[in-house]
């Protein structure tokens, strides 16, 4: 991790060269970085990101909370998440009450259906049955 605060993003010399230097200029913790690419594009892509990233990245001193602070943050999170939490909970009684409900659908489709081969079952039988009785009577 590259602290962004007091970095400088310079690109290697030569004609054909396409690598950056970063160089952390913290005197905490100095260093300096090489990074190649394989085409020019991609080092003008990277170059430009991290030149963004360190402009638009907030001082050292910005954006630090005190405690207080800290904690209404953390209870807006946390009442945040919760309430995102109960619309879940409020969507899956949703989802499960019409399961239910397609369950009873296809409960009674079956029934109908099982019903109506039973009678096929049944007509079936009786056409054997009668099939049977006419040849039995014919050969008598």
């Amino acid at each position: 991790m590259i602290n962004l605060q007091k970095l400088l993003v310079r690109e290697i010399a030569g004609q054909f060269s396409k690598g950056v230097y970063l160089i952390s200029s913290n005197p905490y913790e100095p260093e300096m970085y090489e990074l190649l690419f394989s085409t020019a594009k991609d080092q003008k892509i990277w170059i430009d990101q991290i030149r963004y990233a360190v402009e638009n990245c907030p001082d050292e001193d910005e954006g630090v909370l005190n405690d207080c602070e800290e904690k209404k943050v953390e209870e807006a999170r946390k009442a945040k998440i919760r309430e995102l939490l109960n619309a879940m909970y409020e969507k899956d009684a949703i989802m499960a009450k019409i399961c239910e409900d397609k369950m009873k659908i296809f409960a009674e489709m079956m029934v109908g259906y099982m019903l109506k081969l039973s009678l096929t079952f049944l007509n079936f039988i009786h056409f054997c049955s009668y099939r049977n009785f006419l040849v039995l009577n014919r050969s008598a």
